[in-house]
Order: C-alpha cells, then structure tokens, then sequence
C-alpha cells in the first residue's frame, strides 16, 4: 500500500463518501507522482484543477448528505469546507504561475495532512449518525 492510498481506517460507514474519499486520495497520488518524476507545470496544473473540482463536488454531496441526517455541526463542518476550497484555489493560482518543486510538494503535503485529518477527526463524528439515519 502507497503513501498516499486510502486505508479501511479512513472509513466513515457510508459507501458513496468512503467512494469519494477513496478518488480523492487517488488523485492525491497522482499528484505524488507527478511531483516525485518531476513532471511538466502543464500536468500538475491539470492536476490541481482536478483535485479543486472534485473536491468542490465532493464536499457539495457531503453536506447534502449531511443536511438530510440532521448533524448539528454542520455549520462548523462546511466552514472547514470552505477553508480548504480556498486553500486549494490559493494553490490552483500558484500553479498558473509555474510551480517549484518545492512549492508542488506544500501542496502535496498540505492536502495530504488536510484531508488524513479532517477525515478521521471531523468526518468520523457523523459516522454514527449517518448508520442511524442511513447516511
């Protein structure tokens, strides 16, 4: 198993967001990749555009997901959300201007920590609420 692959701990008991989750880290490698072979601005750009956009929807299903099961911290959950779109984009505009390998890897690096942390501290607190409202 791979640095950054998703493992059965990540797991938050609803099948669509472990799916999502699961594409999310999938992009993350790719990004992992293209940063350790050292590959063209033009690759890890469309990269960081992918990782943007599929994040934006994911966190959209999310939270409609999480709206329907009634989970009072919500509010708190899409600020978090929302915090890391913005991240994401401050990367995305970086990456236009051309990437150092140095700055590829923070960005690496910072949505692996992001995304390991906020799924098993944040997501993890709606899990058995999702089991008991079928998420």
């Amino acid at each position: 198993m791979g640095m950054y692959d998703w493992e059965e701990r990540y797991s938050v008991g609803v099948g669509l967001m472990d799916d999502h989750h699961k594409k999310l880290f999938h992009i993350v490698s790719r990004v992992h990749e293209a940063v350790r072979g050292d590959q063209a601005d033009d690759k890890l750009r469309g990269l960081i555009d992918e990782l943007l956009e599929y994040t934006s929807y994911h966190f959209q299903e999310e939270e409609k997901m999480l709206e329907r099961i009634g989970l009072p911290t919500l509010g708190e959950h899409r600020t978090q959300h929302d915090k890391f779109i913005a991240d994401l984009r401050a990367f995305q505009r970086e990456a236009k201007g051309g990437m150092t390998s140095s700055a590829a890897f923070k960005v690496l690096n910072t949505t692996v920590a992001w995304l390991r942390n906020h799924i098993l501290k944040v997501d993890m607190g709606y899990k058995d609420l999702a089991r008991q409202k079928g998420g």
